[in-house]
């Protein structure tokens, strides 16, 4: 039995955070040259065993906005809804009117765009995440026949979209300057 795409193609899935995708079906399939007692199951009559199920997990750091899709004929990974979670800014400084002291002004920072609150004066510094790239590990696990349990890693490779960060940027400063009218 072989995995279906081949996991040693790194990376399986070439995406940009901001986009809807699926991937191919992953599954197995049996080889062309395997027999019977190859595969441990001689009831299949020169057959390979077929998975019974599948299941499909993150090693390490999950993509949130990934939709895992299981079932006894393989695993499909999709984003419907893509968010722009994969690369944080480092960090946003703003200032909101008050304080004791002349310009009363108050200096906080954030990391999401999100945290930003109504009543921001100014955008002082924005600063986005310096990485470029961020691997993703999908484990998918083939259950077989007998008990025994197949796995194999796929690698997604997610590529940074940095007009995701300018355009929230122009937002937030927009917002707070349509605030002081």
């Amino acid at each position: 039995m072989t995995w279906t795409p081949d996991p040693a193609i790194i990376p399986f899935m070439d995406v940009h955070e901001d986009e809807k995708w699926v991937s191919p079906l992953i599954c197995m399939s049996s080889d062309s040259t395997e027999d019977d007692t190859e595969s441990g199951d001689s009831s299949a009559g020169g057959m390979a065993p077929v998975p019974l199920s599948y299941e499909a997990e993150f090693v390490g750091e999950s993509m949130k906005s990934v939709q895992v899709i299981a079932d006894e004929s393989g695993v499909i990974l999709k984003v419907e809804e893509p968010t722009a979670t994969v690369f944080p800014p480092v960090d946003i400084e703003y200032q909101i009117l008050g304080g004791d002291v002349p310009p009363y002004r108050i200096t906080k920072h954030c990391r999401n765009f999100a945290e930003l609150p109504g009543n921001v004066d100014e955008v002082i510094r924005y600063i986005p995440c310096p990485t470029n790239t961020k691997d993703f590990t999908v484990r998918v696990t083939a259950y077989m026949p007998g008990g025994s349990v197949e796995t194999a890693d796929y690698v997604i490779r997610v590529w940074a979209n940095y007009s995701i960060g300018k355009t929230s940027l122009l937002e937030a400063i927009n917002a707070s300057r349509s605030q002081k009218r």
